[in-house]
């Protein structure tokens, strides 16, 4: 495994959480789940970034109840080179 590939990510903690300041989580996209809990959405990072969230949401008492790598958005088109 390439420890220094980008990666994108969904957290998932409990409680409803709107924003935390964190320089490092300024990116993030957060969504209030209908059962109280919140999802997290973050741009392309490396592993010594997802460490560094993680320390971040640990340090705001977080719980996190998950974490999961997801694909990047698909470019259309002009996008192509």
């Amino acid at each position: 495994m390439n420890a220094s590939r980008k990666r994108s990510y969904q957290i998932l903690a409990e409680g409803t959480i709107t924003r935390i300041e964190d320089e490092r989580l300024s990116s993030w996209i957060f969504q209030s789940l209908e059962d109280g809990k919140t999802l997290m959405t973050g741009p392309q990072i490396d592993s010594s970034g997802l460490y560094g969230i993680l320390s971040a949401l640990r340090d705001s008492g977080i719980v996190l109840l998950g974490i999961r790598e997801v694909k990047p958005p698909h470019r259309t088109g002009g996008d192509r080179k």
